[in-house]
Formats: structure tokens, C-alpha cells, sequence
């Protein structure tokens, strides 16, 4: 398939994967009506009716990396979008962060319709991480950039109430802001009973109550907390602690961890993507934490992954984010403040000694997941909101 002349969509994100909820989101809105072009990182042609197109990788080996990367994406996203014919609908995640520039100019150039979804909320990640602080001269442009552009959107998409909150200092009361979570594909991932899981069988977790915290190991993760917690509960025999990612940190953990006394502790690589549904079906008691700072402008989409493997989760946040909204509200795990070692131990011994409430909330995260957070769901919650933004049918007929 030869890339469309007129298409219905535009879909930009910078970095993605075919296997991300962007890529299903793509294949969804358009389904098998319209026609699309994706431009981000994903290499792998034509699917139906979406055509992938991809452009400049990001890096992030160092801020000028990453600002030189961000450029150049941009740069070619507005080429694509201006050498495309007829009246398509732009899809723009905000990543880079000044992405939506590209709808904006498209609006007032050439009439197009744009809309915008926020997975974390620029510039106040870098006021919360005191790289830049609110009252400089690049954060207040960058927050008059940002009403600007959110301004002349159809609509707003983010992850969840708490960041709703946050970006609508940006977007005026007349455009909607709508919140979709990151979902996950609820097929792929599920609980697989350890006996029957090869990843459990493998590391001797089908007599134990599994504690696992999978993902990225960045030096913002408070990943030394787990080590403490575990050492806490070493004379808990049934109780054993899986670490599985990679990061700045992953040395200076498997150096920190001794044979002969950790033994309650396993630190893996990350794990292929085959291997993940069962990886994380391993977990009874999955760790998922909030970067200290980042409550209302991020939100970690792992956490619908392990909900949907079955897994109570151990949020350790304040309850008032994003992170903790989805644990209280669906009854599927325990709050814990950051730093609170000792109260995170003593919950995991609670539930380790308490089958039935265990079992109970692990029941109510694999619910959560197919009724609220899977692509079933939210990809139909997004196609309803675009549909309706293209030109009456027929217009657009070149699928060429």
C-alpha cells in the first residue's frame, strides 16, 4: 500500500512500538473505513488501511540529544502534514511537548482539525524536577505556548482526574478535555495460574507469594525501598521478591544483593516480550510506584498491565494522584506514602497471611481491567470523539 494522498487521519508520536496502545489506537480509529498515516518510529509498513510511516528516533543520551531529536521530528511531522492533500483529522500526542504545533499551524493555514492527548503534562514535569523554576522566562512561554495550541484543539485527551485537573489551566472551559488511560490488551495479558506458568515454575514461585516490581529501574525510582522492605521480611520463607528491568540502577542493585543472605530476592534483566504475560502473571503483588513530585502531571502505564495479569498492587504514592485514584477506586491493592518502608512491609505481611482479601483484590484488579482499561473500551471511546470530526462522507475517496 502506497502511502494515502488524502487521508482521513494523521496520527504523530515521536516513539512508540506496534505492540503500544498508539499503534492499536491507529488501527482502531481508523478501522477498516477510513484511511491513515502514522508517523513516529514504528517500522512496519502498511496495516489494512493505516499506512506507518516513520521518521527520526529519539534519543536521550543527553538533554542536547533529546532537544536535537525533538527538532528534527518536528521539522519532518510538519513536512508530512503540510505535503498532505485534502482535509484529514490530526491526531497529535504530545511528545515531543511542542508536537501540537503541528495542528495549530494546520488550523490556521489550511483549516484542519487537530486533537490533542497529553501522556505527561510539559512544563510542569520540569518545574517538579527543579530543572527550571515557574517564573523563568522559557516556562512562562512555554505555558502561554501551551494555552495557545491546546486552545485551538477540538478536543483533549489525557490519563487520568488528577492530570485532567492539571492540564485544564492550559485548555478553556469550551474544549472538552477527555480522560482515556493507556490500556492494555486484556487477551494478551491475564492471569495464568502458577503451575501452568512456566515463567513461575522457572523460579520456584508456585509455593510463594510473589512481590514484583517490573519496569524501568531510572534513578528517580525508589527501587532501594524494595531491597529494605524485602530484608524486613527475609523470615518470611513464603514471601519472595521478584525485581525484573533495566536502568541506571540495575549494577548498583545486583551488586547490593548477597546470595547468602537475599535469599528472598531475585533481580532479572528485562524479560522478552513473549515471555511478559507470564513474567507478570507471576506477580500475586505487583509494586507500582509514583515518582515523588510527579502526582496529577503522569501516570505509570504499567499498572493497568499488571491488573490485567491479576495482581493486587502495592501503590506507593499519595493517595491523592492518578495512581492512587485507580487503586481506591476499584479496591485492588493498598496505598503506602513514599518512604513508608514499614508500613509497606507490614501490608505485604497482612496479605501474604490473609489468602482470602488477597485473592479477593486480585479478583477486583482483573475485573478493573476488562470493564475499565482495556482497548476494547477506550480505542471505541477515542474513534467516537474523531469520527465525527471529518468531513461528511465522500469527501475524502482517495485511499490510494
Amino acid at each position: 500500500m502506497n502511502r494515502p494522498s488524502r487521508p482521513h487521519f494523521l496520527f504523530f508520536k515521536q516513539t512508540a512500538s506496534f505492540r503500544s496502545y498508539f499503534a492499536e489506537l491507529c488501527l482502531d480509529v481508523a478501522g477498516e473505513e477510513y484511511s491513515a498515516v502514522v508517523f513516529s518510529d514504528i517500522e512496519c509498513g502498511a496495516v489494512g488501511t493505516v499506512c506507518f510511516v516513520s521518521g527520526p528516533k529519539y534519543r536521550r543520551d543527553s538533554t542536547s540529544q533529546r532537544l536535537a531529536t525533538w527538532t528534527r521530528y518536528l521539522l519532518a511531522a510538519m513536512r508530512l502534514a503540510f505535503s498532505v492533500r485534502g482535509e484529514p483529522v490530526l491526531f497529535i500526542v504530545a511528545q515531543p511537548p511542542f508536537l501540537p504545533a503541528v495542528g495549530y499551524l494546520q488550523k490556521k493555514l489550511l483549516g484542519r482539525k487537530y486533537v490533542v492527548w497529553i501522556d505527561d503534562v510539559y512544563p510542569d514535569v520540569i518545574e517538579r524536577r527543579h530543572v527550571s523554576g515557574r517564573k523563568s522566562l522559557l516556562m512562562r512561554g512555554w505555558r502561554r505556548f501551551n494555552r495557545a495550541v491546546l486552545g485551538e484543539a477540538e478536543h483533549v485527551f489525557t490519563l487520568g482526574p488528577y492530570m485532567k485537573q492539571v492540564v485544564r489551566q492550559y485548555v478553556p472551559a469550551e474544549v472538552q478535555i477527555t480522560v482515556v488511560p493507556t490500556w492494555v490488551d486484556t487477551d494478551l495479558i491475564c492471569p495464568v495460574p502458577k503451575g501452568g506458568n512456566p515463567f513461575a515454575v522457572k523460579y520456584g514461585q508456585c509455593e510463594k507469594i510473589t512481590v514484583m516490581y517490573s519496569g524501568n529501574l531510572g534513578l528517580t525510582h525508589d527501587v532501594g525501598s524494595i531491597i529494605d522492605v524485602a530484608r524486613r521480611l527475609r523470615s518470611r520463607a513464603d514471601i519472595h521478591f521478584m525485581i525484573i528491568g533495566a536502568g541506571p540502577q540495575w549494577k548498583s542493585l545486583k551488586e547490593s544483593i548477597c546470595e547468602e543472605s537475599d535469599k528472598n530476592i531475585t533481580l532479572l534483566p528485562l524479560q522478552p516480550y513473549e515471555i511478559l504475560p507470564y513474567s507478570l502473571a507471576t506477580a500475586d503483588l505487583a509494586i507500582v510506584s509514583q515518582e515523588s513530585g510527579m502526582e496529577g502531571i503522569s501516570m505509570p502505564s504499567k499498572t493497568y498491565y499488571s491488573l490485567a495479569a491479576g495482581s493486587a498492587i502495592l501503590a506507593i504514592c499519595p493517595p491523592q494522584c492518578d495512581l492512587g485514584y485507580v487503586v481506591a477506586s476499584n479496591d485492588c491493592g493498598v496505598i503506602v506514602e513514599p518512604g513508608a518502608c514499614e508500613t509497606l512491609a507490614a501490608q505485604i505481611e497482612r496479605l501474604a497471611s490473609t489468602p482470602d482479601e488477597l485473592d479477593r483484590l486480585r479478583k477486583n484488579a482483573r475485573r478493573a481491567a476488562e470493564e475499565l482499561y482495556s482497548r476494547k473500551v477506550n480505542s471505541q471511546r477515542v474513534r467516537d470523539v474523531m469520527e465525527p470530526l471529518l468531513p461528511k462522507r465522500g469527501a475524502l475517496e482517495d485511499r490510494n
